[in-house]
């Protein structure tokens, strides 16, 4: 099995595959807790439809952002930038529809 696993072995690719892994799991919790939190409390389907759909706005507008950034700072800082900037949008589109 460790044959198919070489990749690993370089720090780098390791570091990011991890670290990436942990962040995509913890955005996933964060989003089923705000979609739980709409459905519970946000008093009507339709802000549980809305926030779905403006849940899009951040994929469509971020990335193509984010790549932008790319040029001029460097990777990890330019995905600190779009992790926050996705939090405080998720954060403020909750606050507003609730």
């Amino acid at each position: 099995m460790m044959r198919y696993l070489r990749i690993f072995q370089i720090p780098a690719f390791a570091r990011y595959f991890f670290g990436d892994t942990i962040v995509r799991l913890v955005e996933q919790c964060v989003q089923v807790a705000l979609l739980w939190f709409l459905a519970t409390r946000g008093h009507s389907p339709a802000n549980l439809g809305w926030y779905v759909f403006w849940n899009t706005a951040p994929v469509i507008i971020g990335g193509p952002l984010t790549v932008k950034l790319f040029r001029y700072w460097s990777i990890r800082r330019s995905m600190v930038v779009d992790l926050v900037s996705r939090g405080l949008g998720y954060g403020m589109l909750t606050v507003v529809i609730y």
